[in-house]
């Protein structure tokens, strides 16, 4: 493995772990009280579950349906997706996550 990969693999952790961690922390600070078995369980049934995105440098996204539109059409042949049902991620989530992380590093409040 070259370090950039295990660079996205330790950041996909991080990913993980500090959203999960904090999540942990306000509902047990403010709803109630989770036994530390419960939520390790619950980490682990998660990184079993996103392990293919955890531990390579692969994409859980159905990125099949991006190369069957513009300005991708073609460029790959011709691609059939897998599920064309979830093309709401890649047509419309992720462009968003990427217009707010543009915004975000430009100093600016993404609204």
């Amino acid at each position: 493995m070259t370090d950039s990969n295990l660079t996205e693999i330790f950041l996909s952790w991080l990913g993980f772990l500090i959203p999960g961690g904090l999540l942990l922390f306000a509902v047990r600070r403010w709803c109630f009280e989770v036994p530390a078995s419960s939520a390790a369980i619950l980490f682990a049934l998660t990184a079993a579950f996103l392990a293919p995105a955890l531990l390579t440098s692969s994409l859980p996204y159905p990125v099949d349906e991006v190369v069957s539109g513009w300005p991708y059409r073609g460029i790959a042949g011709e691609v059939t997706a897998k599920n064309p049902l979830t093309n709401d991620v890649v047509r419309g989530v992720l462009p968003w996550m990427q217009a707010s992380r543009e915004q975000i590093f430009a100093g600016r409040a993404p609204l």
